[in-house]
């Protein structure tokens, strides 16, 4: 587990968050499938216990940057 890897959706989070300030301030983010749900999962990467901190960190910077 890298913490630089995980750190790189924060970017991600950071980025959409400016647009929507920019174009869209009466919007808000939504979070879908993430930490590895998306498309069905991958296996035999979403399926393990080390994928569940990569789901949580998601989950944190869901709630840092105010995404539903």
């Amino acid at each position: 587990m890298d913490p630089d890897y995980l750190s790189k959706i924060e970017v991600t989070f950071s980025s959409l968050q400016q647009c929507i300030q920019k174009t869209g301030p009466w919007s808000s983010t939504w979070v879908g499938e993430s930490g590895g749900a998306y498309n069905s999962g991958g296996h035999p990467v979403s399926n393990t216990f080390v994928n569940s901190f990569w789901y949580l960190d998601q989950l944190g910077q869901s709630a840092i940057y105010d995404t539903k």
